[in-house]
């Protein structure tokens, strides 16, 4: 079992603890205010880990891009598909994740499954379905959607949001999950049903190495 565990941050001072526990940090440039190159070039000489941007406005796209620090980016699925389409040819050794983020429900599994297509159709490496699950059934559809996913050799993320669904932050570990998301402490949550990082390694590995 090969866990790939992303702990996600939007606080600098916490980038020495993520990188040392997981094995990606996703870091929200975005939400950190008077981001700077000095900030950056820092960041760059304590990296032992890939770094993901996670993009929610795109403020600092152009700076972060320049810093040549990141290994992976992740755009809402929203994003305009120039934007895309011209990171792709610009940056094509950076990883490309498109998410979809549904807050309100889990669609039926043919609607996923659509969705899944036109965020292959905008080009991604790595598909990332996050949908809020109201009841076991809708973290069953999703943890479907990912088997199926990899099972089609698709690399993918695909999590259930909400207490109903936190099961499937262990379960698609098994199921081919690309990412496993884990905050550092359950104050720096970044989705609802996230479980702690230190916590989650307890409950798949049975020991914190």
């Amino acid at each position: 079992m090969n866990m790939q565990l992303c702990i996600p941050i939007k606080k600098i001072k916490d980038f020495t603890a993520a990188q040392k526990l997981a094995d990606l940090t996703e870091i929200w440039f975005d939400e950190i205010s008077g981001l700077s190159v000095t900030q950056l070039l820092k960041l760059k000489l304590q990296k032992l880990k890939p770094i993901l941007y996670k993009v929610t406005t795109s403020k600092n796209l152009e700076l972060i891009l320049k810093s040549k620090l990141i290994d992976f980016i992740d755009f809402d699925i929203s994003t305009n598909d120039k934007v895309i389409r011209d990171f792709k040819l610009q940056h094509p050794g950076i990883k490309l994740i498109i998410s979809s983020h549904n807050f309100k429900s889990t669609p039926e599994l043919p609607i996923l499954k659509k969705l899944a297509a036109k965020i292959l159709q905008k080009k991604a490496d790595i598909i990332k379905i996050a949908t809020q699950s109201n009841s076991f059934k809708d973290s069953l559809k999703i943890l479907k959607l990912l088997n199926d996913l990899t099972q089609d050799g698709h690399p993918a993320i695909c999590l259930a949001m909400s207490k109903e669904g936190e099961f499937t932050r262990i379960a698609g570990q098994f199921l081919g999950n690309y990412l496993m998301y884990a905050p550092l402490n359950m104050a720096d949550s970044t989705a609802p049903g996230q479980i702690p990082a230190k916590i989650l390694k307890k409950l798949i590995f049975q020991n914190v190495t």
